[in-house]
Parts: C-alpha cells; sequence; structure tokens
C-alpha cells in the first residue's frame, strides 16, 4: 500500500523511476568497467565532475521545496538527474556496442532500396544544390537544442523537463536492445560514398570498440537514429512555450532532414527513430500524468 502510494503521486514517482534507471544503469557500467570488457577514460574525473555539477545545482531545488513549490522543484531536480544518466548511458551503450551481433549495414541498405531510397544520390543531390553544407551544420544544432530543451522547462517549472527524460527512459532501452541486435556504422559503409572527417572518425569508433573495447566518442549508435528520437523530444519539451513552437519545430524539421542530406543514417534509421519517439512520449504522458 505504501508503494502504491508513492507510484500514485506524480512527482514521487517521476524521481522513483530516475533513481531505478540510475541504478540500472550505474550497474551496468560497473560490472563492464570491472569486467574489462569496456576501456574507457578514467572516469573518476567525469563522476567528480558531474557531483561538482549537481551539488552546484542543488538549492535551486531546495529553495523551491522550502517555498512549498512541488512542481517548480521537481522540475529543477530534472537537471541532476540528466547530467547522472547521460554519463552513466554512454557508458551502457558501449557495453552494448562489445556484444558481438555482426553488423547489419547491408539489411538497412537493402530496406532503403526497397522502397526506392538511395542514401549515394541523396547526398550527391545534397552537394549539387548547394544544401549539403548547411544541412551539415543543422544536424550538429541537436546538442544546443537539447540543451535548451531540458534547461529551460526545467528553470521555469514546465512539465516539459519531466517528459523529456520520461521519454528517453521509455526509449533507450529499446533503442539499447536494437543496437545490441542490430549494429550498424552508417550509409557511407556500405555505399562507398565519400564520408565526412566526423563520419569517418565515427566509423573508428563504432570499429574500435567492437574490436577491442576501447570506447571513444558517443555516436556509435545508427539504427534507430537517436537524431530524430531526441529532435522530437526536444519538440515536445518545448512545447509549452507558444512562442517556442514554431522555431523549435523547424529546428527540429531540419535535423531530422539533415539525418539523410548528410548520409549519416539510413531512411529506416529516421522511420523507427520517429515510430519510437511517438510510442515513448504517449507512454512519458501516461507516467507523467
Amino acid at each position: 500500500m505504501h508503494f502504491s502510494r508513492l507510484w500514485n503521486h506524480r512527482g514521487l514517482r517521476f524521481h522513483l523511476l530516475m533513481a531505478l534507471a540510475t541504478v540500472g544503469t550505474g550497474t551496468v557500467s560497473f560490472v563492464s568497467l570491472q569486467t574489462g570488457s569496456v576501456r574507457v577514460a578514467p572516469v573518476g574525473p567525469i563522476l567528480f565532475g558531474v557531483f561538482v555539477l549537481v551539488a552546484m545545482l542543488s538549492p535551486l531545488p531546495a529553495w523551491h521545496h522550502q517555498q512549498g513549490r512541488e512542481l517548480e522543484r521537481d522540475a529543477a531536480l530534472a537537471i541532476p538527474w540528466a547530467f547522472i544518466l547521460s554519463t552513466l548511458l554512454t557508458i551502457t551503450f558501449y557495453s552494448a556496442g562489445r556484444t558481438g551481433f555482426p553488423l547489419r549495414d547491408s539489411l538497412f541498405r537493402s530496406l532503403d532500396h526497397l522502397v526506392g531510397y538511395d542514401s549515394t544520390a541523396v547526398t550527391a543531390w545534397a552537394g549539387r544544390v548547394g544544401i549539403a553544407s548547411p544541412m551539415e551544420h543543422c544536424y550538429y544544432l541537436l546538442q544546443p537544442l537539447m540543451l535548451v530543451a531540458l534547461l529551460l522547462p526545467a528553470l521555469t517549472g514546465k512539465r516539459g523537463a519531466r517528459i523529456f527524460l520520461l521519454a528517453n527512459l521509455v526509449a533507450l532501452p529499446i533503442v539499447g536492445i536494437l543496437y545490441t541486435l542490430l549494429p550498424a556504422v552508417g550509409p557511407w559503409y556500405p555505399n562507398h560514398f565519400v564520408p565526412g572527417i566526423m563520419q569517418l572518425q565515427c566509423q573508428e569508433d563504432v570499429l574500435r570498440l567492437r574490436a577491442t573495447g576501447v570506447a571513444q566518442g558517443v555516436g556509435i549508435v545508427c539504427f534507430p537514429s537517436c537524431h530524430v528520437l531526441w529532435a522530437v523530444f526536444c519538440s515536445a519539451a518545448l512545447w509549452d512555450f507558444r512562442w517556442l513552437r514554431i522555431p523549435v519545430a523547424i529546428f527540429a524539421g531540419l535535423i531530422i532532414l539533415s539525418t539523410l542530406t548528410t548520409g549519416w543514417h539510413y531512411l529506416v534509421d529516421v522511420i523507427a527513430g520517429l515510430l519510437l519517439a511517438g510510442f515513448s512520449l504517449v507512454m512519458a504522458g501516461r507516467l507523467d500524468s
């Protein structure tokens, strides 16, 4: 009965889910590092930095708590939860990349061809019409957009910060399973069009991780597209700000389109990302209701 009361309280349910996710990802990360299946840069300084950051942010939710503002308090607490989980999830996904399932680039290329899509032709067209470079810049807009989508609702007491984290909580375990079973490098790998510098780096990171367990970089998930997932999640997180709806929708749309015009993702990656994003947001809404 006591657990039932906790679960039925929206704010407590959110923190309980975040705590369970932290314990789960922390356990996987600890085991992976201790067994040597994954080798990363020393995590001590990283964890210390996260601890310092969380400590610096703690006065804000504490102040809201003293003022009796539960919604604002829970929104502000989304920030430290996000930094803690993002650190642990990175190691967890490195662990998934070490499972040894064969690369599925040829499968994804075949699925794209079934619907008449050709990554090589699309990237060549983008270069001819002069949008390749602008769209590449759009691709890298995701990180600042994610920071805005987390911080703005969290600092203003909006529901979007919780929705953003809960949607990730639903989606990322599914992404981890799919990435484990269906790993891939990217469309340039089987199609042999000339990759960019960052794409080559990504390819080296994926192959090195699979071969040696040495983890570098974070762009290791091809299917489904996390760029698509997070672009949609950012739009949902910022939807309460009416003045931001149109610009955020435009930015998110450009980011999603850029995954194809830059050759970073297969069409099937984008479709899977959109479907998973929709499902995750529905489930996040239910968990936060």
